[in-house]
């Protein structure tokens, strides 16, 4: 044998190499994650909320993105979003503080005194908050814009 069949492997075989081999690692990673927490929209059971405004302080910050997912029932301290009967297309993420899903939810933010005047029932609430992501809402939602889109490409 050799010396150089010894350092290069069998002939046509392809070494990989460890950079190689991370990259692939964590992009099978990062396609398994996106997968498990795609949002609803693309067939998912994630939904993902932008928080805006200062009602949920100082748990939830302008800017963070909280994923939100349905549950058959809901418990005091969950922090939930939910479509206001106001403003039907809106959210509001917002912490469970009483009641439950036959009489409605009363929820209120943690910067608030008083409860929400909503109380949603579980066919309003879109889910329960599991994972907070701080900062990440401004990313994703500067990159909605098509000028940004083309910066970054």
């Amino acid at each position: 044998m050799s010396a150089a069949l010894t350092r290069a492997g069998r002939p046509g075989t392809r070494r990989i190499r460890i950079g190689e081999l991370v990259n692939w690692i964590v992009f099978a990673a990062l396609a398994i994650l996106f997968i498990a927490i795609r949002p609803a929209s693309l067939g998912g059971s994630t939904e993902w909320t932008f928080v805006a405004g200062t009602s949920m302080e100082p748990s939830l910050h302008t800017g963070d993105l909280a994923l939100v997912v349905r549950e058959g029932s809901y418990s005091v301290g969950d922090i939930v979003s939910y479509h206001p009967s106001v403003a039907p297309e809106g959210l509001i993420i917002h912490r469970v503080v009483g009641g439950d899903a036959t009489s409605g939810y009363i929820v209120r933010g943690d910067n608030k005194n008083a409860p929400d005047p909503d109380r949603p029932t579980p066919a309003a609430i879109v889910g329960r908050a599991i994972v907070v992501i701080p900062g990440l809402g401004w990313v994703l939602h500067a990159i909605r814009y098509p000028l940004v889109l083309a910066a970054l490409a």
